[in-house]
């Protein structure tokens, strides 16, 4: 409907410019020129408006692909990277003490004094001490654990299967020696008198 409109002022542009033309001066090419004329402004009118907004969509897309964000995912990968690392820095013992001397507390049913350390029921003590070291070890039995027949194990009187330390108010106590980068030693107490709970693989192999 509107292209019908459109068609029909032009014509009549087109007419009354002829007329005009005629009025004016009787040449024929007045009239020719005029025609072209109106005829080219409205070309060239299309023409741009189509420009216009194929330029404005093409605009339009480059901005949706400048987006991006997976960018900054790498980016928090980095920092993965960086805080793995971090972690894997602790070191050992040296210096002075060199020996790592590690006493692990099966099921944390004692509670275990280190060589002069404040008891602890943690299932592992891990100290730093001096090459050769006599580690002064006591335990004591937590709730209703008590102390057993073979409860030492890798200490300096453990035969093999294992050894009762010395018994005296309701606490073993026994020796080990710290040699080497590492020495490992076990304990456990068992709940019952004759070991039951403690008949378990060696926990420093």
């Amino acid at each position: 409907m509107s292209s019908f409109f459109g068609v029909s002022s032009v014509t009549l542009l087109v007419v009354v410019g002829a007329g005009s033309a005629c009025s004016k001066d009787d040449g024929g090419s007045t009239q020719t020129t005029t025609s072209s004329t109106t005829t080219s402004s409205t070309t060239t009118s299309s023409t741009t408006t189509s420009s216009t907004t194929t330029s404005s969509t093409a605009a339009g897309g480059g901005g949706t692909g400048g987006d991006v964000s997976t960018a900054g995912a790498g980016g928090t990968g980095g920092g993965g990277a960086t805080s793995s690392g971090g972690s894997g820095g602790t070191g050992g013992c040296g210096g002075a003490t060199p020996v790592e001397y590690t006493l692990k507390n099966y099921l944390a049913w004692c509670s275990v004094s280190v060589e002069g350390g404040a008891p602890s029921a943690a299932s592992q003590q891990v100290v730093c001490l001096p090459e050769g070291t006599k580690v002064d070890l006591v335990a004591t039995p937590v709730g209703g654990f008590m102390l057993g027949p073979d409860m030492w194990h890798h200490t300096d009187y453990d035969q093999g299967s294992g050894e009762p330390g010395v018994v005296a108010n309701g606490t073993s106590s026994t020796t080990d020696n710290a040699t080497g980068a590492t020495t490992c030693a076990w304990v456990c107490c068992p709940f019952s008198p004759n070991g039951n709970g403690c008949n378990v693989p060696d926990q420093c192999p």
